[in-house]
């Protein structure tokens, strides 16, 4: 029996720090997404629309390509929702 694949969810804010290269976090994040590369990378369709809200509104063709490139990198998590009385266990990356 064999260990499960880790899968990391990255959340919009993480996204747009990488995308849009924020000078706070990008190089933190960077660093630790390279830490675990034996880890699949998911975003959730809603974190895909959250990144595209401020590109969309200011018609940031150049922004818009990058994220539809970076999109392409990471998994859509398709997750079923089952309601449980026991909190699920997730590995949390710190940036800060």
């Amino acid at each position: 029996m064999g260990l499960a694949e880790l899968s990391i969810y990255l959340d919009s804010c993480l996204a747009i720090y990488l995308v849009e290269e924020n000078a706070s976090f990008a190089a933190k994040l960077e660093n630790a997404l390279a830490a675990n590369l034996d880890a699949k990378f998911c975003i959730s369709p809603l974190s895909e629309m959250e990144c595209l809200i401020m590109p969309l509104r200011g018609q940031n063709n150049l922004l818009i390509t990058k994220f539809e490139n970076w999109f392409r990198t990471v998994e859509v998590c398709r997750w079923k929702v089952k309601f449980s009385a026991t909190p699920p266990n997730f590995a949390l990356i710190s940036i800060r």
